[in-house]
């Protein structure tokens, strides 16, 4: 769990934000990567707490995660920023079907988020209880979106409060309010298609690259030639290829509520497929000719 420290400077049941810091010098630790379609401040530079989480990121084979804040109740999905850096521009990624049905399978399990309502008058609702971030507003250099576009892990961002910070004795309540969308949600890692890529020796084949027809979006294979791609329901063209060998397509069902097992086996393209008695060397051939 990753905590941003301006929580120590703040006051319990107040509903703004405290625009202050212990923690990477002043800089939010959610908004600080590497990616936008424009440098600002809060992600020009890396603070080494964003540098140490990029590198644990990168380092295991994650497939999904939730980034949880305070201040309106919705699930928020990539991307967090749009060309224009303008609020209210829908800025979809490539797999927005699947971030959708991610963020709907934990706004279904709350109480109340589905519902949509605004935290007063003056806010906007969100159908479903989600909203494509750069919709809701944009904002450059955002952790759901380096995850996406740098790892195989899918993020979405959870607001579970209309207070910024509640009181410690409403923690109960949030926590039975949010338990069944947490798990639910969770559940979800288990969803898609996954497998494994081996060689014609049944050894995994790590790095390796796993592309779905129509989705701009691939993944790699991990140490053991283990994949997980999450998908919504339908039909798919999964190719996996790597180096060394020859691409394999599939094509794929993918149903609720299990991911879909699918198994590649890559032959090497290193050698060329000779006919029977090409395989001979001269010598042998000659040999096996007067035999």
């Amino acid at each position: 769990m990753m905590s941003s420290g301006h929580f120590k400077t703040s006051h319990a049941g107040t509903f703004i934000c405290v625009k202050h810091s212990s923690i990477i010098n002043f800089t939010m630790i959610a908004k600080n990567y590497p990616h936008g379609y424009l440098i600002m401040n809060l992600n020009r530079d890396q603070q080494p707490e964003s540098l140490a989480i990029m590198k644990w990121i990168k380092s295991y084979p994650f497939v999904l995660s939730a980034n949880l804040h305070e201040g309106s109740l919705v699930a928020c999905y990539p991307f967090d920023n749009n060309p224009q850096q303008e609020h209210g521009l829908n800025s979809p990624c490539p797999d927005d079907i699947v971030f959708k049905k991610l963020a709907r399978s934990y706004s279904f399990a709350h109480p109340t988020m589905h519902l949509g309502k605004p935290c007063n008058s003056a806010k906007r609702g969100f159908p479903d209880g989600i909203s494509n971030g750069a919709e809701w507003y944009s904002v450059s250099g955002g952790m759901q979106d380096w995850n996406y576009l740098n790892s195989n892990c899918f993020e979405i961002t959870v607001e579970m409060s209309c207070q910024k910070y509640p009181l410690t004795a409403e923690l109960p309540r949030y926590w039975l309010d949010h338990k069944n969308s947490l798990l639910t949600f969770m559940e979800q890692v288990h969803t898609g298609v996954k497998g494994f890529i081996l060689d014609d020796k049944k050894d995994g084949i790590s790095n390796a690259t796993i592309s779905v027809k129509g989705i701009n979006h691939d993944l790699i294979s991990a140490a053991d030639g283990d994949y997980w791609r999450l998908l919504a329901p339908g039909k798919y063209d999964i190719t996996v290829q790597a180096d060394g060998y020859g691409p394999e397509t599939k094509a794929v069902d993918v149903t609720e509520p299990w991911a879909a097992q699918v198994n590649f086996t890559l032959k090497s393209a290193n050698l060329p497929q000779l006919a029977p008695d090409e395989e001979l060397g001269k010598d042998e051939k000659l040999a096996y000719t007067y035999i």
